[in-house]
């Protein structure tokens, strides 16, 4: 079979209105699959791909000329779906490492509107070594992003309708705000205009997002099911459910550059993104984040097979129902009835969601997902949620080749001093658990008085020496 380009689809390059920071499995499912159905309805719209990091290949992508096959499988209203489609609008890939030039160029596309990313909960950062405009390309994508849209700035001349509408996708609290203010922050770091500024606040728009799509990346250890009806080689098959749901937060003039209207419910433009968020990062991604710690220490490899466990299943229902659903101040229906629907989408038999894949960035996950519900527990119960705390304690388990070099680590900042006091003899338990905190910032002080690292402590300890089953009996 022939390998799949833009001939072998027999699709023309479309105007590029949507510029995309990072080119994984999500994105593939989620905006690029959004695009191509608002194409189907006359947006008529081109997706322009960046590469975020260095390192990464784009090769794949750039074999196939950005295009690729999207399976959307599993039930919806209890009605099986399975269908696919070709995504052509990824229609330019740009590597800045390779070539800056290609990128700032980008800026200068007449009908640009869009600017999404998902360069994960650790993407959206300052790094003060990004000290120049004309240094890059810059190490973080706020940098990079500022760069561009200075460019945009002075090749249009301020022009206010050349100003852009960006859409993060990052899962951190008020993506599009926090976004929007470390790019002001590298404006006045690189000492830019104050008319750039202004164009900036008053014409390109941040919005606050949240996404829910699982998107399950390409069918590792069934491709036969899936290359057996293709006609061409695809190298970049996604799997993806039929559920979707985009809530942005933020004034409706969006609605005239990027028609989502045509999705109805499924994306939503809301005055008040908190409780939209809650709810997904906490029961959603908070579960997926458990099942990845625990999940991974009984040798599972995927959702389906953590949802197929008994001692997992049991472990993620108690964690939800009796640990982090307490914990959110909405509508006990509304929290229990979105449980039930995650738990289904959990079961999907159609998608091979990889805990590996999860997994990424699984620290930074559970300090933004699962720290802030365990705080909140506390606060209502005045003591530890045991579930949570003994995913974390596997979470750190896991990491176990790390600890001498949390042990060797200069000495626990003043702001732990507190936490080392809990016991005049530390075990080796406590040094780890101490060293781990210190090093990412999981200290509160709401978790210092209520003794957090000495339940977190003992629990490490029983994983270790019973292993995960028989040491849950015991905590």
């Amino acid at each position: 079979m022939k390998n799949l380009n833009r001939t072998i689809a027999a699709k023309p390059l479309l105007p590029k209105k949507v510029l995309q920071f990072g080119s994984g499995n999500f994105l593939r499912g989620f905006v690029d699959y959004i695009i191509a159905e608002l194409n189907d309805q006359g947006f008529d719209g081109g997706i322009a791909v960046v590469k975020n990091r260095p390192g990464l290949s784009m090769l794949d992508l750039q074999q196939q000329d950005g295009i690729f096959t999207l399976f959307t499988e599993g039930l919806k209203n209890r009605e099986v779906i399975q269908h696919s489609r070709l995504i052509t609008c990824t229609n330019t890939l740009v590597n800045p490492y390779d070539s800056y030039e290609a990128y700032l160029d980008l800026a200068t596309e007449a009908e640009l509107k869009l600017i999404v990313s998902n360069t994960t909960e650790a993407g959206i950062y300052f790094d003060p070594s990004d000290a120049h405009l004309k240094d890059g390309p810059h190490n973080s994508f706020a940098a990079k992003l500022t760069a561009l849209l200075y460019k945009r700035y002075v090749f249009f001349n301020g022009a206010p309708e050349k100003g852009l509408f960006v859409l993060p996708c990052e899962l951190i609290e008020n993506n599009g705000k926090v976004l929007r203010e470390i790019v002001l922050q590298y404006a006045v770091l690189w000492h830019l205009a104050d008319e750039f500024v202004d164009w900036l606040l008053n014409h390109t728009r941040f919005y606050n997002t949240l996404v829910d799509r699982i998107v399950s990346g390409y069918p590792k250890e069934n491709e036969a099911n899936y290359t057996a009806q293709l006609d061409y080689t695809d190298k970049l098959i996604t799997i993806c459910e039929p559920y979707l749901f985009w809530a942005i937060e933020g004034d409706a003039s969006l609605a005239d550059h990027f028609p989502f209207q045509h999705f109805g419910d499924q994306i939503v433009l809301v005055d008040d993104l908190t409780p939209y968020r809650l709810r997904k990062v906490r029961i959603l991604n908070g579960a997926h984040t458990i099942m990845a710690q625990i999940g991974r220490l009984q040798n599972l490899k995927t959702v389906g097979d953590c949802m197929q466990n008994e001692f997992t299943y049991n472990f993620i229902l108690k964690a939800i129902r009796e640990e982090i659903l307490p914990t959110m101040p909405l509508p006990e229906t509304n929290l229990e009835q979105y449980t039930d629907e995650v738990l289904d989408r959990f079961k999907n038999p159609y998608l091979r969601h990889y805990l590996s894949d999860i997994a990424q960035n699984t620290i930074v996950k559970f300090k933004t997902r699962l720290l802030p519900a365990i705080v909140d527990y506390i606060g209502i119960k005045r003591t530890y949620p045991k579930h949570l705390m003994f995913a974390l304690a596997a979470l750190i388990h896991l990491n176990k080749k790390e600890w001498d070099s949390w042990l060797l680590a200069n000495p626990i900042e003043s702001h732990m001093d507190s936490l080392t006091k809990i016991a005049s003899n530390h075990s080796i338990y406590d040094e780890v658990v101490l060293r781990f905190m210190a090093k990412y910032e999981f200290a509160d002080h709401r978790l210092k008085k209520d003794n957090f690292s000495q339940p977190l402590s003992s629990a490490l300890e029983i994983i270790d020496v019973y292993g995960l089953e028989s040491g849950y009996s015991k905590f």
